[in-house]
């Protein structure tokens, strides 16, 4: 269905602009524009960021029950995105001297990871208790292309200088990944009587996929260096909300072979968490079900794309 759905508009926003080519009459010498261009995305993809908010709140309840009677720190501070790198090349075609159509196709990638470990000791004076976990790396990567097609009014404010507003609307892909790789140590240490310790960890990976509509507004000033040669400085924002995400799951412990693999619709699904000393409420995105009732299953999971960005580029024509 989305497909489908895919296609049509293409088929429609290709037809409508070689049809403007077609029907036009020429803006001048030049009547096309090739553009490149880079910047930065500020987004927040509120429900991808909660796989991290998920793991501190775990560790907030874990690390609270041991705190009543051990000494330690532990960073809980696991990494989000909060920003993107889009890149992309746009061609547009000069309709009349102010007006243009566009055809874009633009991609954005962002990594972040991090490293932490904390260590909780309870010394009495012949024997003690250390506990340490970590993560060895904590891990998201979120990637994806989108395919527009736009139009543009140039406003002339200098021999040299242009003023440019216009929208765009297409179809966009994204895919994301995290990885999480784990550890529990238990040390128990007497004197001259035993040394015992024990190891818990794991990997835990999951990967998802999604695609939907995105529209884009735009303004930009542009700076011709020489003749049909010079560069522009764009701000736009972004609308793009992608449901039904689909994707893979896998899970391996220390002293368990093999591994846990799964095939899933992502969700939202509520726990409770509960020890000595203290519970939480957790949101926890995820698309492995087994075991959990529907009670459990919040919402669907919502891959926001959403955002405003900076672009730098160069463009051409001929």
């Amino acid at each position: 269905m989305k497909k489908s759905m895919m296609r049509a508009m293409c088929f429609v926003l290709g037809m409508i602009f070689w049809m403007g080519i077609l029907s036009a009459e020429p803006a001048g010498k030049d009547r096309f524009q090739v553009e490149i261009f880079g910047g930065a995305a500020y987004v927040d993809p509120q429900d991808f960021n909660l796989l991290s908010e998920a793991e501190e709140k775990y560790n907030d309840v874990f690390f609270i029950q041991r705190l009543l009677y051990m000494e330690g720190y532990f960073v809980n501070d696991l990494p989000q995105i909060r920003s993107t790198l889009p890149f992309g090349i746009r061609l547009k075609f000069l309709f009349s001297e102010k007006l243009s159509f566009s055809l874009c196709l633009e991609g954005f990638s962002r990594r972040a990871e991090t490293s932490v470990e904390g260590t909780f000791r309870y010394v009495q004076p012949t024997w003690s208790e250390i506990l340490t976990k970590g993560y060895e790396p904590y891990r998201l990567e979120l990637s994806g292309y989108s395919i527009l097609a736009g139009v543009h009014y140039r406003i002339p404010v200098g021999s040299r200088i242009d003023l440019e507003i216009g929208v765009a609307g297409g179809w966009a892909e994204a895919d994301f990944t995290f990885s999480s790789t784990w550890s529990h140590r238990i040390r128990f240490l007497a004197e001259g009587y035993w040394d015992f310790s024990s190891v818990d960890g794991g990997t835990l990976e999951g990967q998802g996929s999604g695609n939907g509509f995105v529209a884009q507004a735009m303004i930009r000033l542009g700076q011709t260096v020489w003749r049909s040669f010079g560069f522009f400085v764009e701000g736009s924002g972004t609308f793009c909300r992608m449901g039904t995400i689909e994707g893979s799951g896998r899970e391996a412990r220390i002293g368990i072979p093999g591994e846990t693999s799964w095939e899933g619709t992502w969700g939202i699904k509520r726990e409770e968490v509960e020890m000595g000393a203290g519970s939480a409420s957790i949101l926890v995105p995820t698309n492995f079900w087994e075991g959990w009732t529907g009670e459990q299953r919040e919402r669907d999971f919502v891959l926001n794309l959403s955002g405003v960005r900076l672009l730098i580029g160069l463009y051409v024509r001929f």
